[in-house]
């Protein structure tokens, strides 16, 4: 629902901001282009006036001001005339064909009618020519032009126009050309009539505008054609001479094709303003979802890592700014990742040196507590017989007091060797080191340590082994647990008797050694037992059976340190303890 809410809040302000341009642009356009237009049509033909003026004053030939009357006209699409302060013409139009009546009477024909300029200069109309003319006078502004819609030459063919009125109602003059100029078809323009009427409808001029001008100031406003209406932008620019008002530019530009230009602009603006807003919803949906698609993206990494989770994401594909967030984003995730694994290594090692530290310290506390308890009873007999010694109490038995403290002596120190060894096995200190070797080796030494202690007791040791083992174990800790193994079973075995170590084939990869005296059995209730540390079947405590309580024990951490099993039972005439290697 996030995401979702990103992309509407996206989706609605791109839309809102768009819309809002658009709809600004829009307005500006239709209500402010009218005057925009006006303002810079106003100013564009100011600077170009007074270009004209400057340019025309510096002209004195008449051919020379017809082609900078026309450039101006050509280049700002307007009427233009130069007049004096009442309005007559100094130099107007200069686009006409003047005839001499047979009279002597002088008629002006203006050419602007015409809408086809290339008729005339195709018919080589010249100075001299007689050519009849149809048409009515009209005055217009200071001077009576004869309007034409028929010309004549030589009684050739005719160059007509569409005639207002008819031709019944229309002169014909007959004369020879006594002046003309052809506009170029660049240079035509039909509305040059319009001129006549713009200064029939503006002068006189009032004397605020006479002073305006006189001071040297351009007077521009709007003029409407009485006959159409149409709107059109007059100019009365100044031509100065000495600080005094010379001449008058009047020039007239039309409106009427920005009006129509502006209503349709209206109409276009209402078919793009539809399409454009559906344009903008489109591209609205496709921004927000550019924008926001990498930004879950990266949310979901973002929500991943806040998580503790630091598996490595696929970075997006971009070279942009997300692209290269996402990608940082990822080599972090990658960084903690591995920081966290290492961490979490060195509290595991950490968690295992304190449980080490505890165990060593327990086992400390116990060596302590254990040894505490076994030495105290040797080394109260030894201080008495000691005590007896030096008080030389029962000189008879000296030789008896002397020989015990020695047996318990050498029982002490069995004790603490064999405690050493256990503590060494529990603190994870042996240094386990398995290897392959033949077992016979091993059985055969033991049958040797064995046999000063088998004379001693008057017993007898058999091995009964019919083939040799390779094993895979600790030689050095196999040979203890024998040796263990058979000091606890010569302890207990009756005299005389035989000992019996039997190594068989268990299973395959097994092999079983037994040690089996002849002697006393032992209680069922103490099978299970007999294993632990100082724990002894008679609950007295024997002292004449050298033990310490702690040969099985060693025997039970060695063997399960090895992977393997180990057991006693109880035989017809005596005990078998068993334990079992890996065989190779």
């Amino acid at each position: 629902m996030k995401g979702r809410r990103v992309v509407v809040k996206l989706f609605f302000l791109t839309s809102f901001v768009f819309i809002v341009l658009f709809l600004l642009m829009s307005v500006g356009q239709l209500l402010f282009f009218e005057d925009f237009y006006k303002h810079r049509e106003f100013k564009a033909l100011r600077a170009n006036t007074t270009a004209f003026a400057e340019e025309y004053e510096s002209k004195k030939d008449d051919a020379e001001r017809i082609g900078v009357v026309s450039h101006f006209m050509n280049q700002n699409e307007a009427q233009i005339a130069v007049l004096d302060r009442n309005g007559n013409y100094l130099f107007d139009n200069p686009f006409k064909i003047d005839i001499t009546l047979a009279n002597g009477q002088v008629i002006a024909i203006p050419l602007y009618m015409y809408p086809h300029s290339e008729d005339l200069l195709h018919a080589g109309l010249k100075v001299g020519d007689t050519i009849s003319v149809t048409g009515l006078f009209q005055y217009e502004g200071n001077e009576e032009l004869f309007y034409s819609t028929q010309i004549t030459k030589n009684h050739g063919a005719a160059i007509s126009r569409k005639a207002e009125h008819s031709l019944t109602s229309m002169q014909k003059l007959t004369g020879k050309i006594s002046y003309i100029v052809l506009p170029r078809v660049d240079q035509w323009n039909i509305r040059e009539g319009v001129l006549n009427f713009a200064i029939t409808g503006n002068f006189p001029l009032t004397n605020a505008e006479l002073r305006t001008l006189e001071s040297g100031h351009t007077i521009t406003k709007e003029w409407v054609e009485f006959w159409s209406n149409a709107e059109n932008l007059i100019l009365l620019h100044p031509i100065m001479q000495n600080d005094t008002l010379l001449s008058i530019v009047l020039v007239v530009s039309s409106v009427a094709e920005l009006e129509a230009t502006y209503a349709s602009l209206k109409i276009y603006y209402l078919y793009f303003g539809f399409i454009g807003i559906i344009l903008i919803v489109f591209l609205s949906i496709f921004y927000s979802r550019i924008v926001a698609k990498p930004l879950l993206s990266i949310n979901d990494m973002a929500i991943r890592l806040e998580r503790m989770d630091f598996t490595a994401t696929k970075p997006l594909q971009r070279k942009d700014e997300f692209g290269v967030l996402s990608r940082n984003l990822n080599s972090l995730a990658l960084k903690l990742g591995a920081a966290l694994l290492k961490l979490r290594a060195m509290n595991s090692q950490l968690q295992s040196d304190i449980e080490l530290k505890e165990e060593v310290e327990r086992i400390q506390q116990a060596f302590i507590s254990d040894i505490s308890h076994e030495l105290k009873t040797p080394l109260s007999i030894i201080r008495s017989y000691a005590e007896g010694l030096r008080d030389r109490v029962a000189e008879e038995r000296r030789e008896l007091y002397t020989e015990t403290i020695i047996d318990e002596c050498e029982r002490m120190e069995t004790l603490i060797l064999n405690m050493l060894m256990l503590v060494r096995y529990d603190s994870a200190m042996n240094f386990f080191q398995p290897d392959e070797f033949h077992l016979l080796e091993i059985m055969e030494r033991i049958c040797r340590l064995m046999e000063a202690r088998l004379s001693e007791t008057h017993l007898r040791l058999t091995l009964q082994m019919k083939r040799d083992y390779m094993v895979y174990a600790d030689p050095s800790l196999v040979e203890r647990v024998m040796l263990n193994l058979s000091s606890n079973a010569i302890r207990y075995a009756s005299p005389g008797s035989i000992i019996t170590i039997r190594v068989e084939e268990l299973t395959i990869g097994t092999i079983r050694i037994s040690v089996q005296n002849q002697g006393t059995p032992i209680p069922e209730e103490h099978l299970n037992l007999i294993w632990d540390r100082f724990y002894q079947v008679t609950e007295g405590r024997n002292r004449n059976i050298n033990g310490s309580g702690l040969g099985l024990a060693i025997v039970k951490q060695i063997v399960e340190e090895h992977g393997q099993t180990y057991g006693v039972s109880n035989t017809v005439n005596g005990v078998c303890f068993w334990f079992t290697l890996e065989r190779v």
